[in-house]
């Protein structure tokens, strides 16, 4: 019943923000900051920012099992990464979510409505959300606010470092989950370095911004060798 709950109030959420930024104009980052401290809030508020044990038998089931000698959460996560892969590939609205990702414009020209591909990419979101929550309520045997913060970081890291353009268009899933088990790989490395947690996070966040300044340069001199071919080719065809 609670995870019902849950879900019906991710999908409540989701279409808010996703109303707010197709409807009103509003800037993606910016409603997505405010929807974020607003939910912190009343979790906060509602749990007294403490945590709420006594998880039933399936949350446990779900964080301490294997089945054929593989943890429960790594299977909900292989599986879930599978539909949403097969989702924006073999379906209409996952084309959708590309071309709009692509150039919204353009894709509302073409008679899409974009407003509704927009609050149907936040109603997605929010459902992984709930996914997400469970299995680390469930690692954790407990709830509390906060649980979830030190992963923001990683996870913009691995979708960027994934091959996922931060303007939209383009992204595989594969390449997200490749990148989230190199990433895994390096993290368990640094742990058992003894390495302190505050300097892994700085350096997650300048191996963010270095990616970020290749993918922006590699960009910048694609569009001037794209540029001087076609000025080749028109020259060429002079007589």
């Amino acid at each position: 019943l609670a995870l019902v709950g849950a879900m019906i109030l991710a999908l409540v959420i989701g279409m808010l923000t996703g109303a707010l930024v197709a409807y009103v104009g509003a800037h993606p980052i910016l409603v997505t900051l405010a929807t974020m401290t607003m939910v912190n809030g009343v979790g906060i508020y509602l749990s007294r920012g403490a945590a709420i044990s006594g998880m039933p038998d399936i949350v446990r089931f779900i964080g301490a099992e294997t089945l054929l000698g593989v943890p429960v959460p790594l299977i909900i996560f292989l599986l879930t990464a599978a539909l949403v892969a097969v989702f924006l590939e073999r379906t209409r609205l996952g084309k959708y979510i590309y071309m709009s990702g692509s150039n919204i414009n353009a894709t509302h020209f073409s008679g899409v409505n974009t407003h509704r591909v927009l609050i149907a990419i936040y109603v997605i979101s929010s459902m992984l959300c709930v996914i997400a929550g469970l299995i680390m309520m469930a690692r954790f045997n407990s709830a509390r606010m906060g649980y979830g913060d030190s992963y923001l970081l990683l996870t913009v890291l691995a979708i960027i470092l994934g091959g996922t353009d931060p303007n939209g268009g383009f992204g595989k899933v594969a390449g997200v989950v490749l990148s989230l088990i190199v990433l895994q790989v390096i993290s368990t490395g640094l742990n058992l370095m003894n390495v302190s947690p505050h300097f892994s996070l700085a350096m997650w966040g300048a191996v963010l911004i270095v990616v970020l300044a290749l993918k922006f340069f590699r960009s910048r001199f694609l569009q001037k060798r794209a540029g001087r071919m076609s000025a080749a080719k028109a020259r060429a065809a002079q007589p």
